[in-house]
């Protein structure tokens, strides 16, 4: 990803693709270390990306940007929410997740028979640490694969996952990043079978709630479309497409 918070050695580097403003604020919510909430002024490039580095940034900061007409929106690229789609966004550090499966190899895709796995579905307690203990009901002579349906942050508590807000962040319904990371590792530990788990991504489409708390890079295009799916990016031709290519 080229945009969302990276944690750094540096503190927390902040990208924000925003080309249809000149200024974007960034406030932060340190997550444990006492620290008061501060404010910080990110620097635009000319494709239209802000970006802001947080010295005494830390992994579990919360945060959101702040835009010229004093809205707050959660960071598009967000990997982890606080709570909902429309509250604080969370620092997260991908690298610091354990994984046991490093022998772990994907079989020829020829040879896949794929279980299309529904977390909020799959289980009673519909989270992804629940989906672990369900993995060996899965060893099937002719399943060797699981495919989750979309889990990107949505709103509510229940959804099949096609209409995500925050497609890069899994729904704090089913669980943490971490606890998808344990799925998935789960998953290439299943004996012999060693499944390999994949993930749906839809992109063409999103909830109207996308459009209404992230319109810091995307637009509704109310002369050619209806109904609740009218979210596009904006992948027009002009100074700003690079950025989604």
């Amino acid at each position: 990803m080229i945009f969302g918070a990276k944690a750094k050695p540096t503190g927390v580097e902040y990208i924000a693709w925003a080309p249809d403003h000149e200024k974007v604020a960034l406030e932060i919510h340190p997550g444990s270390n006492g620290a008061t909430h501060r404010k910080l002024v990110m620097k635009r490039d000319p494709l239209g990306q802000h970006v802001a580095v947080d010295p005494q940034g830390h992994v579990g900061d919360r945060y959101h940007f702040l835009l010229p007409d004093g809205k707050t929106v959660p960071d598009p690229g967000s990997r982890a929410q606080a709570d909902s789609v429309h509250d604080l966004s969370v620092v997260i550090d991908p690298a610091t997740y354990s994984w046991t499966d490093t022998k772990w190899k994907h079989p020829p895709f020829r040879d896949l028979v794929i279980y299309e796995l529904q977390i909020g579905t799959f289980t009673p307690a519909g989270t992804f640490r629940a989906a672990i203990e369900k993995l060996p009901h899965l060893r099937d002579p002719h399943v060797n694969a699981i495919e989750i349906i979309p889990i990107g942050n949505f709103p509510g508590r229940w959804n099949w996952g096609y209409d995500g807000v925050l497609i890069y962040a899994p729904s704090r319904a089913y669980g943490s990043p971490d606890d998808l990371r344990a799925l998935v590792d789960a998953a290439h530990r299943q004996g012999s079978r060693q499944q390999p788990a994949h993930l749906e991504a839809i992109q063409s489409h999103r909830a109207s709630d996308h459009a209404r708390r992230c319109r810091s890079r995307t637009r509704r295009l109310r002369d050619r479309t209806s109904g609740r799916f009218e979210v596009v990016r904006r992948c027009r031709e002009g100074r700003s497409s690079p950025a989604v290519r």
